[in-house]
This record gives structure tokens, C-alpha cells and sequence, in this order.
């Protein structure tokens, strides 16, 4: 099994797990996540049984629905049920990151700018990690000290 494999599987493990930790029963329950994500009966058939991953945005609805920690599901880290203070303490991070990237754009080049819409994205679709946003926020102080020449 190659490793994109072996994570849709681990995937696919968590996803059943919170699930039916959420009390979801098993019959229906892929009718109810494709309802959920406006995705094909097909398409959610496949992520419960580990053949594709939803995409990022998917899946943050997924975990918000079941009450899980999106970072668990995606990538297996941290505990399964994240408390209703650490959601609101990441969606602060993730916020103050995107309104740190904002602020440097008064102050950078044409290139620089599409490289933090890109990275604002990522925030705001929830593609990064907590270590992503710490260091985005060390960039981010980092510049936000220099004078625009």
C-alpha cells in the first residue's frame, strides 16, 4: 500500500470513528454527509470506505457537523473532539493570520501580494496546520517591522 493509500484508509478509520461518536447511525449516514457536503452519494461512499478524501472545505463541514477537531480528522493529530474553547482560540489564530497578511500588502510587491492572497486562502479553507500559523505569524511580525523602501 503506498502512502496516499494508507492515508485515505486512516482517513476513512477516523471519519467512521467520529461519525458514530457523533451518533450517527450506520445506515444513512453516507446519504447524510453527501446531503451535508452537496456531494455525490458516490463521492461520499468513497471517503467512508477510503478511496478518495473530501477536499479541505468539505471537510471542515464534515468535522463541524460531528463536532470534531478538523485537524484530527484530516491528519489524525490532536484529540478527537476538540473543546468548544480551542475551536474559538484556532479560529481566532486563523483570522488574526488572515488580517496580519492583509496588513502587509500595503507594503508589498505585485508578487508578494499574490503570494499572501494564496497564502489567505489556505487560511481561510483551512489547508493549514497550527505550525503553519505560527510560523505565518512570525512572518508576518517579522515584516510588519520593516519600513516599505
Amino acid at each position: 500500500m503506498v502512502q496516499d493509500e494508507i492515508s485515505r484508509q486512516e482517513f476513512a478509520e477516523r471519519l467512521r470513528d467520529a461519525m458514530r461518536w457523533a451518533g450517527w447511525p450506520e445506515r444513512g449516514s453516507q446519504a447524510r454527509l453527501a446531503s451535508l457536503t452537496k456531494a455525490t452519494a458516490k463521492a461520499a461512499s468513497k471517503w467512508v470506505n477510503g478511496e478518495s478524501m473530501p477536499r479541505r472545505g468539505k471537510l471542515k463541514l464534515i468535522a463541524a457537523e460531528l463536532k470534531v477537531n478538523p485537524i484530527w480528522l484530516e491528519y489524525g493529530e490532536g484529540s478527537m473532539a476538540e473543546s468548544l474553547m480551542e475551536q474559538a482560540e484556532r479560529e481566532y489564530r486563523e483570522k488574526d493570520t488572515v488580517a496580519a497578511l492583509n496588513n502587509l500588502k500595503d507594503i508589498a510587491t505585485p508578487r508578494s501580494r499574490q503570494v499572501l492572497d494564496r497564502i489567505a486562502m489556505a487560511v481561510k479553507d483551512g489547508r493549514l496546520s497550527e505550525a503553519d500559523l505560527v510560523l505565518l505569524e512570525g512572518i508576518a511580525a517579522r515584516f510588519e517591522k520593516r519600513k516599505p523602501e
